[in-house]
């Protein structure tokens, strides 16, 4: 079936040519009567379905220059038309010789449905479409006459409330703009401002936006701090159209240096090119201040802890001067092999301190045990075995923002569940406790003791070595030979 559609709406006969097509139609489309009488002078077409008010020809008129050329095959002719003056408008229109009346607008299903009972109900009458009019010349003349007009006013009504509508989103729009907190700008690929709001020019130190605008030639070079980040953030634009929460700082007219987040988003022409960029600015000075004093508090929190640790460490060293350095050097081995498994600095910086505290509950185990020259009997060494409890004890209560007190009981733990206190296995003892052991036992053994002499860094690896997955977590011994054997870590 080939179907003409003839309307000034392009959206209209958008839509209406997918209902067609969707139905296997071919549909050719016109926008106003007089193309289409061109259009149905070539293509010939079984339907016509056309809107009355249109330029240079309505619907009307339309019709009429159909009728009257009596060279033309029968056709299905219907109006799509919305109404304004009630049934006399449909009458008038079937009066033409019209077959139908669907008046919109239609949702594309109803359109079909009613458009297929027009079709039914010709085809069962057996009637085409008369060659002449139901109507004098006179009566078409004055009935057209009336309801163009009728139309007309209406929908110059619609158009006058459409744009009373409009302007009344313009002055909405215009209030948000003009009395909003947040900055509002559009700027162009080169760096300049298209339009700045009121609350933009404040956070640059402007009187007005039209200031802003006349004093900055190159937003980058003048306003941005690092001038990289303009062209970052733009790239990032490029890549993803909309960027939110992009921190940079910028100068403001007396050159004070501020701090702002931008959300930005990039506006492209039908081709794809850039048009401009568009986006919303707010000072987050104050709040880069207040982070900048936590962050100036946590560092002085975390050197007291530091210290604090240190004081500790060296209290227990004055009790067991054999083992002098012996938490220190634990804590820089432990720190290495942190580092070279890809911890974070602020994960090594706790491994740190749980090194350096690690042997701290062995200020409650009398200083003639640790120091005895030979080997502990079994309640010295049952003693000796408590440290770790009571390390935990002590450290428990203080606030780290690691697991201190659990990495410190935990460090005498193994794979197996041979260790102590707890006889924990495999992942149930912390990364941190695994490479605080492994740095632990390499120390002792390859270190001097009052009860043996130092036995050197080569039997200190190669016990670690023979004992991986079965007393030591094997990521953490291969760090260590890494170090050592390859790296050539010096330690003794």
């Amino acid at each position: 079936m080939k179907v003409l559609l003839v309307d000034d709406d392009t959206d209209n006969r958008k839509l209406l040519k997918h209902t067609f097509e969707s139905h296997s139609c071919e549909v050719i489309e016109a926008n106003d009567g007089q193309e289409g009488f061109e259009f149905f002078t070539i293509h010939k077409p079984d339907i016509i379905i056309s809107d009355i008010l249109m330029p240079r020809m309505d619907g009307f008129q339309f019709l009429k220059a159909l009728k009257n050329d009596k060279t033309f095959e029968p056709f299905l002719f219907i109006f799509n038309s919305s109404i304004y003056t009630g049934s006399d408008e449909v009458d008038f229109a079937l009066s033409l010789g019209a077959n139908g009346f669907i008046i919109k607008p239609k949702k594309p299903n109803d359109f079909w449905n009613e458009l297929q009972a027009i079709i039914e109900k010709h085809e069962t009458e057996k009637n085409t479409a008369s060659m002449g009019l139901f109507v004098d010349e006179k009566e078409y003349v004055m009935k057209r006459g009336d309801i163009i007009a009728t139309k007309l006013l209406e929908k110059v009504r619609e158009l006058e409330e459409a744009k009373a509508k409009i302007e009344d989103s313009e002055k909405k729009y215009r209030d948000i703009f003009e009395n909003t907190m947040e900055g509002i700008f559009q700027i162009t690929p080169t760096g300049k401002y298209i339009t700045v709001n009121p609350a933009l020019a404040r956070i640059f130190g402007y009187d007005s936006p039209q200031e802003m605008i006349d004093a900055t030639s190159d937003i980058g070079q003048q306003q941005y701090v690092n001038p990289e980040d303009l062209i970052s953030l733009q790239e990032l634009c490029e890549k993803q159209d909309f960027v939110e929460g992009f921190e940079t700082q910028v100068y403001t007219r007396d050159r004070k240096k501020v701090w702002i987040s931008l959300n930005t988003r990039v506006v492209r022409d039908l081709h794809g090119h850039i048009l401009y960029y568009e986006g919303t600015a707010d000072n987050i000075s104050a709040r880069k201040q207040a982070e900048e004093q936590l962050k100036l508090s946590l560092e002085k929190l975390r050197r007291t802890l530091t210290q604090t640790a240190s004081a500790l460490a060296s209290a227990l060293e004055k009790r067991d001067p054999y083992t002098a350095g012996h938490q220190q050097r634990v804590a820089l081995l432990a720190c290495l092999i942190a580092d070279e498994m890809g911890f974070s600095k602020e994960e090594i910086e706790g491994i740190r301190v749980a090194g350096v505290l690690h042997d701290i509950g062995k200020i409650f185990v009398p200083s003639d045990i640790l120091s005895k020259p030979g080997k502990l009997i079994s309640v010295e060494m049952s003693l000796v075995h408590t440290h770790a409890e009571v390390g935990y004890e002590i450290l428990k209560g203080v606030e780290f923002p690691w697991p201190i007190a659990q990495v410190v009981l935990q460090h005498h733990e193994k794979l197996d569940g041979s260790g102590y206190p707890q006889g924990l296995k495999g992942d149930e003892i912390l990364l941190e406790a695994r490479i605080l052991t492994v740095a632990d036992v390499v120390e002792a053994i390859a270190s001097h003791r009052p009860y043996r002499p130092a036995y050197g860094i080569e039997v200190a690896l190669k016990n670690i070595e023979d004992n991986k997955d079965t007393f030591y977590d094997a990521k953490v011994v291969d760090a260590c030979l890494t170090l050592f054997r390859e790296k050539h870590v010096m330690f003794e």
